[in-house]
């Protein structure tokens, strides 16, 4: 009888993650006026609320990139860039690729959000109550530690969204 090797591959990501802080900025707030907010709710469980009153135009010349940097202890001159990125490109075409799978799926059931994203009609008040980051469109594995989520969009605005994460193993892996 052959020997046969069988591999274990979880159905859900082997770690936990704890939402640390949270910014929204906008480089113009009459266009884009903005808040956010991190909650906790237990000692490694946190939540974020926001809002993004969205009221600018956006074009074929309108961007998005995301920045993702690492390290293991969470000092500041031990960030490195992950090659978790996505490259700056159009708004179109980051909205196309990642907005249902990574950014909607992760806050559907706490947000006003719309599964899929029209750029021709996107003024308006966006709300995101109490959102617990699901981990959905996230790698399984990560190295353990924490992560600088960094999010730049460029209109008529600039809009940044950044997040800082601490990552763990997970507690409910079984």
């Amino acid at each position: 009888m052959p020997n046969i090797c069988i591999l274990f591959s979880p159905a859900k990501r082997a770690y936990d993650f704890e939402i640390l802080s949270a910014g929204l900025t906008s480089s113009d707030e009459e266009k884009v006026n903005t808040s956010i907010q991190v909650n906790r709710i237990s000692f490694s469980e946190s939540v974020f609320s926001a809002r993004v009153n969205w009221n600018c135009d956006t074009d074929e010349k309108s961007t998005a990139k995301v920045l993702i940097w690492h390290c293991r202890n969470g000092r500041e001159s031990d960030y490195t860039l992950t090659p978790y990125q996505i490259p700056n490109q159009g708004l179109k075409t980051f909205v196309d690729t990642y907005y249902h799978d990574m950014l909607y799926l992760n806050v559907a059931n706490c947000s006003n959000l719309p599964p899929y994203v029209d750029l021709s009609d996107l003024k308006k008040e966006y709300i995101f109550d109490n959102c617990p980051l699901t981990g959905d469109g996230f790698p399984y594995y990560l190295p353990m530690g924490y992560y600088k989520f960094y999010q730049e969009i460029k209109a008529e605005v600039t809009l940044t969204i950044s997040f800082l994460i601490k990552v763990t193993p997970t507690k409910s892996l079984g």
